[in-house]
């Protein structure tokens, strides 16, 4: 997975790219399926949930067909799923599609419940690990010290300095926006980080497999053939 900003966070000041836009990933689908939050539900179970929405994950095309096949989800139209984004947004969620540029899903996580975003908070660098192109700045001069940001940030990665100005450690911030939306002051911002850190995903998931198969040393040719044999 990976993580994309939030509706609304970054300035158009260059072109921002339609997987890495939520409303635009859920505009191109022609089915998209509602599922609840597998983390979301798993903590639940262990009387650790938090109070996030729990029915507010997307899966798409065939990904989306096999869930409401299973009975694990329930389809919606492309209408309503700008309004199931904003509740999300609303909540504090991290939008995380899968890390391909036509994702087959996508979640909606908090810091409490997500298995990926728990594991990431356990890390001292984070930043480092998440496919992400964005990253917060604040100006000091707009902030008025209401810690909201640091209430919405599920990284632990703003926090008041002597000064009682919010700061961002770049070292934790994976450029989610959910700090931008909500700035009172309008103190804060997401900028895109210099072409050399720019990652852009593969366009299928097929080819993101693969990719993580070869960092790891491993080869999918033997499924590929079992997958293909008649």
């Amino acid at each position: 997975m990976r993580t994309i900003p939030v509706n609304r966070s970054v300035e158009v000041s260059h072109p921002i790219a339609p997987y890495e836009d939520s409303r635009q990933i859920v505009k191109g689908q022609k089915l998209i399926a509602l599922a609840k939050c597998i983390c979301r539900v798993q903590q639940g179970l262990l009387d650790k949930s938090c109070d996030k929405p729990v029915e507010i994950c997307f899966l798409f095309g065939s990904w989306g067909q096999h869930y409401i096949d299973q009975g694990m989800a329930r389809q919606i139209t492309v209408e309503e799923a700008p309004k199931i984004l904003d509740e999300a947004e609303e909540a504090g969620l991290v939008s995380q599609p899968s890390n391909s540029q036509n994702p087959g899903g996508m979640c909606n996580c908090c810091g409490e419940c997500c298995a990926i975003l728990r594991g990431l908070n356990k890390l001292s660098r984070p930043a480092e690990v998440v496919i992400s192109n964005y990253f917060a700045v604040v100006d000091p001069e707009s902030c008025t010290s209401c810690e909201t940001c640091i209430e919405r940030c599920q990284m632990g990665a703003i926090a008041l300095n002597e000064d009682e100005v919010a700061e961002v450690n770049l070292h934790r911030c994976i450029g989610c926006g959910l700090c931008v939306t909500t700035c009172s002051g309008r103190a804060l911002h997401l900028e895109i980080k210099p072409e050399e850190e720019h990652r852009e995903p593969p366009e299928t998931g097929g080819e993101a497999m693969t990719m993580m198969a070869q960092k790891r040393g491993k080869s999918l040719t033997p499924l590929a053939f079992k997958t293909n044999s008649p």
